[in-house]
């Protein structure tokens, strides 16, 4: 599948718009996932229901994220990026799309392997049960949702840790590179570079 053609300077609006979505609820579902515990039962329920149906749509803009990258180009960082850096940033990158599909993904085998057989709620809707785990004794679908919440929790942060590297980059390229890197993401966001730079990062065909 050959990549077709975007604008060279920043991502399209298709890639702006689920970018920042996925933040909002990435952010707004880490809370409710930790912030759960703190509050009372009744609450508690309501912040579940939530923390379900958001994890279930981040998700599916994922997959669909990672289709639209994968037959799309990208802004190209700067040339005067090291080389080392522009590996980090692939690296990073695709572990964010692994992490941020793994972590829904095994939290929707946790409840699908509970033997409570509670159902999954999506936006007052009920999500089908993966399967795999409708023949198995109560006591093994215990230990098997017990794992998988286990799992659920360290993505989670692993979650945490990459979003926070992510973050601390671009305010790096912003505000000590002082380059355009920001500005592939957010169109207003201009340091003021030289043009030598807003020329290397426009070359075409350059991936990060």
């Amino acid at each position: 599948m050959h990549p077709t053609t975007s604008p060279r300077d920043t991502y399209n609006t298709v890639a702006i718009w689920l970018h920042w979505s996925m933040a909002l609820l990435i952010v707004t579902n880490i809370g409710l996932g930790f912030g759960h515990e703190w509050v009372s039962r009744p609450v508690s329920q309501q912040f579940m229901w939530l923390h379900k149906s958001i994890g279930l749509t981040v998700l599916f803009l994922a997959v669909f994220r990672l289709i639209w990258r994968l037959t799309h180009r990208i802004p190209a960082l700067p040339d005067h990026t090291p080389t080392w850096e522009k590996w980090a940033a692939r690296l990073s990158h695709w572990s964010l799309y692994f992490v941020i599909i793994s972590l829904p993904l095994v939290g929707w085998l946790m409840m699908s392997a509970s033997p409570r057989n509670a159902p999954i709620p999506f936006w007052g809707l009920e999500m089908f049960k993966l399967p795999g785990f409708a023949d198995m004794d109560q006591a093994m679908r215990k230990t098997q949702a017990h794992i998988y919440g286990e799992r659920h929790e360290q993505l989670a942060w692993i979650l945490i840790a990459l979003v926070t590297i992510h973050i601390l980059a671009a305010l790096k390229h912003q505000f000590w590179n002082k380059d355009i890197v920001l500005h592939h993401m957010i169109p207003a966001a201009k340091p003021g570079v030289a043009a030598r730079l807003n020329a290397d990062a426009a070359e075409p065909g350059r991936e990060v």
